[in-house]
Parts: structure tokens; sequence; C-alpha cells
């Protein structure tokens, strides 16, 4: 009694069967799949990591052997160049000698703009600044590298540079530059030209304490990098200046400012500076700092 629901049971249509025969390949897909893509995704990993590897060897030997691609011109006849090294200071070296450094022409422009706004190197890594120059370009050139006096590991000599190279002129230096004087950092580099631009210039190192922030013991610490040029500072006409122009500088107060300006439209025009003094304009410790940043009558 039981035989025929069984039977009915385990029979199928034709739809069924195909519908059957398709989940089935479908399901054997899925297995085959599960097992070979662990094997393609590893095989590719091995590739990469060799194609890696072959690179860094390709940079190693560049590195090591003194060998730049060349220029397309010179590539075409020789595929690569030999450049034959010496010491230099890239604050001092001229076109020509950066030229057979082997450099492309864009780092050449770009380190002879660098110099000609004022840029300097005080350290190795500064060359890195360049635009243009790759690490390799520097892991070849490094060795060469000469700032200040000192004694240089690949020549195995000593190098006698002329002192001012080191030298820091304030009232010339950008604000990256004096980033690499110790503890100055970008925002005190920024102060310290936003203040020298309040002042007209320094006069004296000391002044670097008037920036908000730099301490004795910082300016200490640079002292022997740093120098002043007082010809560079500009000068303020007391005779000639504006109210805006007098109460802007950092030792002039608005309320000086005003005496100066009534006091010389009153008497026509200051004659000396003690006429300040005399007439209670202004203090005479502040027209000590002054002095530097005053002149009468100037033409």
């Amino acid at each position: 009694m039981f035989k025929q629901p069984v039977k009915d049971y385990f029979t199928f249509s034709g739809a069924e069967r195909r519908g059957i025969i398709i989940l089935l390949v479908f399901i054997l897909l899925t297995l085959a799949f599960r097992f070979i893509l662990p094997l393609l995704l590893k095989q590719t990993v091995v590739q990469k990591t060799t194609f890696g590897e072959e690179v860094n060897q390709w940079l190693d030997a560049l590195a090591a052997n003194d060998v730049l691609p060349d220029d397309p011109v010179s590539s075409k006849k020789t595929g690569t160049m030999n450049f034959i090294l010496s010491d230099f200071n890239p604050n001092i070296i001229s076109p020509d000698e950066i030229k057979n450094l082997g450099v492309t022409s864009n780092v050449r422009r770009a380190w002879i703009n660098y110099r000609a706004k004022g840029g300097k190197f005080y350290r190795k890594e500064d060359l890195k600044k360049i635009y243009g120059l790759d690490s390799i370009t520097y892991r070849r050139l490094e060795p060469y590298i000469i700032i200040g006096t000192g004694y240089n590991q690949h020549s195995g000599r000593t190098i006698p540079v002329n002192k001012n190279d080191m030298l820091l002129e304030l009232n010339d230096a950008t604000q990256a530059d004096f980033e690499y004087l110790k503890g100055i950092g970008p925002v005190f580099a920024q102060r310290i030209c936003k203040y020298r631009d309040l002042l007209g210039g320094f006069h004296s190192i000391r002044q670097l304490t008037e920036v908000y922030g730099i301490t004795d013991s910082i300016v200490k610490a640079n002292e022997n990098m740093l120098t002043v040029d007082k010809s560079m500072i500009k000068k303020i006409d007391l005779n000639k200046a504006d109210y805006r122009t007098l109460s802007r500088h950092p030792y002039i107060s608005d309320y000086e400012a005003k005496a100066i300006i009534h006091y010389r439209e009153t008497k026509g025009c200051i004659e000396s500076f003690n006429e300040l003094i005399i007439n209670n304009l202004i203090i005479d410790t502040v027209l000590i700092e002054l002095t530097d940043y005053l002149v009468l009558n100037e033409l």
C-alpha cells in the first residue's frame, strides 16, 4: 500500500529533472571556484612582490654605481651616463657645476632660482627642497655635499668653506630660512617676519626676544648663526610720516604718534631728535631704541 506513494514521491517531471541538473552544476562550479580563487590570488601577490623587489634592486644599483638615466638625446646613444662627482657646496656652486652633477635642466633652474630669491642650504637635507630633485639623485649627491667647514666622509678630507655661508641675515632671511634655526618652527618664523616688517628691520639680534614666544635661550642657541645688517633697515622720516606710519611702529604708541604730528604741525618741522625729549613727546629710553629707525628731512 505504501509502494505507490513512494514511487510518486521520487518521480520527477522533465522540467524538475532539468532544474535539479542545473542546481547540481551550479553547486559544483561554486565549490571549484572556492578552491581555485586562493591559488590565483597567491600567484598575483607573488608576481607583485617579485616586481617590487626587482624595482628596488634597480634603484639600489643606480645609487651604488652613481648612474642615472640620461636625457633622451644621450640615452639613444649610450643608454646611461656615468658622472664623476666631487665635493660641492650647494650655496656657492656655479650653474655650470650644477649641470655637471647630472641633474635635469628643471632641477638646475629651480636650484638657481631658489638661491636668487635668498634661499640657503644649512643642512645636507635642505637640498631636497629643490623642486624636481628626486630621492635617487639626492642619494647619489648626498656624500659629496659640503656645508660649512668639516670632514667629508666620502673624500676623507677637511673642506674649508666661507663662514658667511652659514650665517643667516636677519633682515634678508625668508620665513623658510628661519625655520632651520633651533627651536624655530613655522609659527615662530612667521611671527619673526611679521615683526621685522613692523619694525622696518632688526638692528640687533636681541630684538628677537621681542617676538612673542621667543625666549633668551632660543636666541642664545642660534646667535652664532645670525648676523644683522643695519643698512637694510627702512627709515621713518619724522617730518613726512603720517599718523598710520608712526603708530604702526612697535616702539611708538598711538598717543606718541599723535603728539609728534601735532608738534610738527604747530612748529613747522622737527629739527633734532632732542626736541622729542625736551617737549615730552617721547621718553629717552624709547628714543634710544628708535635711533636706527628715524631720520629728519630725508631727501
